[in-house]
């Protein structure tokens, strides 16, 4: 806010897997291994950011 502006910036997390193993490769050769939900990262962030800046329409999409 104070660098650019209150209102004037967005921010967004991104990520590939890049080449990381396929998780079910990694586990039929007995490597510990789970899928990740992005449920409960979601809902988190939106709760974490409502509780910071209140009720907003924060995470407007993810995929």
């Amino acid at each position: 806010d104070q660098t650019v502006g209150a209102g004037q910036w967005m921010c967004w997390l991104t990520a590939d897997h890049g080449a990381a193993t396929v998780p079910s490769l990694a586990q039929d050769a007995g490597i510990p291994v789970d899928y990740w939900q992005p449920g409960n990262l979601i809902d988190d962030a939106k709760a974490d950011l409502a509780a910071t800046y209140g009720e907003g329409e924060w995470v407007l999409n993810y995929s």
